[in-house]
Formats: C-alpha cells, structure tokens, sequence
C-alpha cells in the first residue's frame, strides 16, 4: 500500500483533505497505527503530507520533513548516518532507521514466530518516507487486519474503500472524512476535487505529454508487469505539475512523483498467488527523465524541514 501525497485507496487528486488522516491501522486490536498530516499547498487548494507518525506498543515515532524523526521530542537525524543501520532502544519496543540519501527506511517487528525447525517467520511494518511527501507503508503479508486510508491489505484493490464505522463507499470525500481526526474540530471539511482540465486549463496537452514521457522511460519498462501500474502516477504527476504542489527550486512535481514511483518499483512487493520478493533495478531513472538525482535535490528536500545538526554537533550534544 501506498500513500503518496493525498494518494491512498483512492483516484489521485480525488481527496484534497488538510488534517491528520488514519493511513492504516490495527482494526482488531488497535496495537498499532499510522497516521498522515497533510498540509494545504498548490495554486488551488490542494494537500500534501507533511510527517507521518508511527504508534506500536505505546511507541511513538513521527517522520518529519527532511528525515528528521521526532522520538518523545528527541530529535534523530539518520542525514548524518547514511547507509548506517541505527538501531533505536525505545521505552516499550524497538526499531530501526535506514537512510539511502534518498528515502528514509522505518522498520520495527511485531512478532517472531517459527514456522518449521530452523525457520523464523518476522510480522513487521515498514515505511519508506521521502522525506518530503511521500510515504510507502508495508504491513505483514498475512496481516488482513488492516484499515484506513490505504485500504485492508486483503490483495483485492477493489474493496479498499471501507470507511471507519466499516461501510463500503464510492465517494473519496466520503472515505477520506470518515478516518479524519479532528477531536477539536478545527480542520475544515475536504472540498471538491478540480478535474486536470480546471487545474491545468490550456498547458494540459503540454504537461500531459511531459509526463507520459518520464513514466514511459526505458528503467520504467519493467514496473508494469510487477504490477506497479503507471495510470495514477501519471495523474499525480500532471496534476501536480499544473497545481504547482510543493513547488521548490531542484524538485519538480513531475520529478517528485516520478521518485515515488521508482521507489515503489525498485522495493520488494508480493502478492497472495506468488509471496516471492519480487522488484526492478531501476538506477539511472533521473539521468533519463530529466530529474535531479539524489545528490542533487538532496538540499533542497533537507531544507523543507527543522533545522539539524551536523554530525559533530550531534556528537558533541551526546558527549
């Protein structure tokens, strides 16, 4: 499951929220769950995700804006740790941070169990945040549990759409109000989403064909068939053009949509008929759509959150 700016169980640009939304939950005994605030942003009123908070046994986690994480108002900077595994002793369970110098790993274990002599099954949940507004939420593959915004992880897309109180809807505002929270009532209600033509008006065709032709690059061509389907993203990437969403210097929309793509083709997936790992090698994909690579936008996605210390300044706070 994935959530991608306002992107979940639903169309892309069909939820324009600005609160703080159930991405998925434990809906049999609440033992964990993960929520999005999104954030007004774009020319027209539309939303991004601007952290994502992780709760497990009593646990808190959040995931700011520039990888910063957010341990009971500790504040870690896995920036200053690339490719470091860091292992984190929390108050009630432990967890993991892994980063790339591009996207955030978030890892923790929820049970070991054996399954045949010598072999250990491990239930975790993992987020893959880009530090910026896109999240990847993986949970158990044997876990049908789930709810929220990113659907009940049952391997059928077609029934995600299930609102809090557990009724199935076709409308996204609907769905996406239903696992709002908002206990002081401050957040206003989602408003009606644009189509492209009202958010895009005459630079349609133009920004349509741009982005058709970074999604039908040549690293891309193997996503499809692992069943990364490009139809949404190629949505999200024309509409966030034309919206001008989280528009920085060095990070494109297009550019930024087209990462959490890549992302989401090159991490490990399953499905139910065949669990094997599967996933693309799709290094190089910025050099041939046009996009900054890593190193590049690497600033500018740090400066979109709080200011961090470097690493000796983080050294010499522990010391």
């Amino acid at each position: 499951k994935q959530w991608y700016q306002h992107r979940v169980a639903i169309t892309a640009g069909d939820f324009m929220g600005s609160c703080d939304y159930v991405l998925a939950m434990d809906c049999e005994v609440a033992r964990w769950f993960i929520y999005g605030r999104t954030k007004p942003c774009g020319n027209h009123g539309g939303s991004c995700l601007e952290s994502v908070t992780v709760y497990f046994d009593s646990e808190i986690v959040e995931l700011q804006r520039g990888w910063l994480v957010n341990h009971y108002g500790k504040k870690i900077s896995p920036k200053n740790h690339k490719d470091k595994e860091m292992f984190i002793e929390g108050q009630y369970a432990n967890f993991t941070l892994y980063f790339d110098g591009a996207t955030l790993e978030f890892r923790t274990v929820l049970e070991e169990r054996e399954i045949s002599p010598g072999k250990t099954e491990i239930s975790q949940i993992i987020l893959k945040w880009d530090g910026y507004v896109s999240v990847i939420i993986q949970t158990p593959m044997e876990d049908s549990r789930t709810c929220g915004m990113c659907g009940n992880n049952d391997g059928d897309a077609n029934n995600d759409m299930i609102t809090r109180r557990r009724g199935e809807v076709t409308d996204a505002i609907e769905f996406g109000e239903s696992w709002k929270l908002d206990r002081r009532g401050r957040c206003e209600d989602a408003p009606a989403p644009l189509t492209l033509g009202e958010a895009c008006g005459e630079s349609l065709a133009n920004v349509t064909a741009e982005c058709e032709r970074i999604f039908n690059i040549a690293n891309f061509d193997n996503c499809p068939a692992a069943g990364h389907d490009k139809t949404e993203f190629i949505y999200a990437c024309i509409y966030d053009e034309c919206e001008g969403i989280m528009q920085q210097p060095g990070l494109p929309p297009k550019c930024v949509v087209a990462q959490a793509y890549a992302t989401r083709c090159t991490g490990p997936s399953w499905d139910r008929d065949d669990p094997s790992p599967k996933g693309n090698y799709v290094a190089g994909w910025e050099e041939e759509a046009g996009c900054p690579g890593s190193t590049e936008r690497f600033e500018d996605v740090l400066n979109t959150g709080c200011p961090q210390p470097t690493l000796e300044e983080e050294q010499n706070l522990v010391a």
